[in-house]
């Protein structure tokens, strides 16, 4: 959660990027989320579009997620 979260624009977005290509680089691998709600709250709740953005790149990634079985 707050290893990933920052207060510059795009540096959250940029460690979801790096927390997923990473472990792409280790497969196979589980990435598990302590208290996911508070790092991806309900859309559109925040004026400056902070968790938008955060939530639309976590979306991202997880679609591009491949199953292994």
């Amino acid at each position: 959660g707050p290893e990933l979260l920052n207060k510059y624009v795009g540096s959250s977005e940029q460690n979801i990027r790096d927390l997923f290509n990473r472990a792409r680089s280790v497969t196979p691998c589980i990435i598990l989320f302590d208290e996911f709600e508070a790092l991806v709250p309900r859309r559109g709740r925040d004026s400056a579009g902070v968790t938008d953005r955060v939530v639309n790149q976590l979306l991202t990634e997880l679609d591009g997620v491949e199953s292994l079985g």
